[in-house]
């Protein structure tokens, strides 16, 4: 039975076959629970895209028992982390979203990615002394590349956040680096470039009281989210 259902399963994937749970348990069954891995990560992620939030965190539970490295169960985590934060248990996910940054390598995408999923998450909670931490962990990491698109979304998120909390006087030099890292926002990637608009309406708004400067901000906000 076993080789049953891994034959199944390498039919399946050659074939063209999508579902990730489909492919996960029979591979699981099959005796590899290496390709199994794999795929109920891609379970998890489909679940997510489809707002199944439930069963992404189910499938990420089932991911972690397949023995994964520690870059991969961090990156499973920060799957987990978002979909508890959709579900709204905001304790729940800093907790995932920390356990993710712990176990990703420190200055990649996918460890700006988790930490602002915790910044965010915090920010819910009401823990602002934690966003703040981890902003300011986040701005001292230097990094190039695809990384540096990630770093700037993720300080911008956390400065919305301390912005908003009303801890004006802890975001000057994050708004410096995050300007910094951005240079010319027309470079950017369209997300990145759309939160550092979208940091500066804010900061115009509550800090500056400048009701013009806050609605050129977001209009140029509002373009590049929608590059």
């Amino acid at each position: 039975r076993k080789m049953s259902h891994k034959m199944a399963a390498a039919f399946l994937a050659k074939a063209g076959e999508t579902d990730g749970m489909v492919l996960a348990e029979h591979f699981e069954r099959g005796g590899d629970p290496a390709a199994a891995l794999v795929w109920y990560v891609r379970a998890a992620e489909q679940a997510l895209e489809g707002n199944d939030l439930a069963r992404a965190v189910e499938r990420c539970e089932r991911a972690l028992l397949c023995g994964p490295d520690d870059e991969t169960r961090g990156g499973i985590e920060h799957l987990m982390a978002e979909a508890t934060f959709y579900r709204g248990d905001a304790p729940a996910a800093e907790a995932l979203a920390t356990k993710a940054a712990e176990h990703l390598p420190a200055g990649t995408a996918a460890w700006f990615q988790a930490v602002a999923t915790g910044l965010r998450a915090a920010g819910q909670a009401g823990h602002n002394d934690l966003v703040l931490a981890w902003s300011v962990r986040a701005a001292a990491v230097h990094v190039d590349g695809d990384a540096r698109a990630a770093q700037i979304v993720c300080l911008a998120r956390g400065v919305s956040q301390l912005l908003w909390a009303q801890r004006a006087g802890d975001c000057a030099p994050l708004i410096a680096r995050m300007l910094e890292l951005a240079g010319e926002t027309g470079k950017l990637p369209p997300l990145s470039a759309g939160w550092v608009h979208r940091v500066l309406a804010d900061k115009a708004f509550l800090v500056d009281g400048r009701m013009d400067a806050m609605a050129a901000e977001l209009g140029r906000a509002s373009d590049a989210f929608e590059r």
